[in-house]
């Protein structure tokens, strides 16, 4: 079980527990019996279900936390009078996960006559700014990886571009050394060779260095960085090779192994075009707002 699956099995454990409290100080028996049976479901479905996939979308993190979240506001709204205090210490917990601020006024809000009703705006503004949290945290994530699909289509088509122009037509130049390659296998080696460098420059920076990134049970951005910069190692590759080849970069390959050996080191480069947004992620990761509610 992932991180998030196991925080989000001991919350709804937590529920389970206040639910059987409830059930023993006189809450409505029959509306508490429908939420354990909600609870159970979530599990079934989301909780301990295998998610082979979440870090691609995350969705079955947001809509899990939206249905635990859900539950948890309807189970308050049935707190007996005798747990209204409890009910508040818990209000207060949620709104310490609020910036300073914000948490100073819905900490205020908890001293109003109605505590209950206080209570459940708190615990339920919270939740909307841990969902709001997420989904924006998954939008960054979907962008980056629709940037990565639409650079490798681009370089897609341009292979095949390359394939069907006639033989003595050529994007990439060959070694002056005479050999002959094929126009669009050369380019393909190139291509390789480039996102072969973006790769191991992203594991360096991303897994490798002292510098760990926070609050990434909810949100790792390393494996959707991980993709955009493996295809921008492909195209820095294509273009510095290009760049070499045709002379604008001052500088001749003289055989395929030059060729390669540039094309995985100006791959392994693109952390220099790259590095922008590792910046923005990071800073998205570490803003401080509620996570779970």
């Amino acid at each position: 079980m992932t991180g998030w699956a196991t925080l989000a099995g001991e919350r709804a454990d937590l529920l389970e527990e206040q639910i059987s409290d409830f059930t023993g100080a006189g809450a409505d028996k029959q509306a508490l019996e429908g939420l354990r049976r909600k609870l159970a479901d979530v599990r079934i479905r989301h909780i301990d279900a295998p998610h082979r996939f979440v870090w691609l979308t995350g969705s079955a993190i947001n809509e899990t936390w939206s249905e635990l979240h859900r539950i948890e506001e309807r189970i308050d709204d049935l707190t007996p009078n005798a747990c209204v205090g409890k009910l508040v210490r818990d209000a207060q917990r949620h709104a310490e996960e609020m910036p300073g601020e914000q948490a100073a006024e819905l900490k205020h809000k908890l001293a109003e006559p109605n505590q209950k009703a206080a209570a459940l705006e708190v615990i339920h503004e919270v939740h909307n700014a841990a969902e709001e949290r997420h989904e924006s945290e998954r939008n960054q994530q979907r962008g980056i990886l629709y940037f990565a699909a639409g650079f490798f289509a681009g370089a897609v088509i341009l292979l095949i571009v390359q394939a069907a122009m006639p033989a003595w037509e050529r994007i990439m130049p060959l070694p002056s050394n005479g050999m002959t390659v094929p126009g669009w296998a050369l380019l393909a080696l190139v291509m390789l060779f480039g996102m072969l460098g973006g790769a191991l420059s992203a594991l360096v920076s991303l897994y490798m260095t002292g510098k760990k990134l926070t609050n990434s049970v909810w949100f790792d951005p390393r494996p959707a960085l991980s993709v955009f910069k493996t295809v921008m190692g492909l195209w820095t590759a294509v273009l510095a090779v290009l760049a070499v080849g045709t002379g604008v970069i001052v500088g001749v390959y003289t055989s395929l192994a030059s060729v390669l050996l540039l094309a995985f080191i100006f791959g392994y480069a693109q952390q220099a075009v790259t590095r922008f947004i590792d910046r923005k992620v990071a800073d998205i990761v570490a803003v401080d707002r509620p996570r779970t509610g």
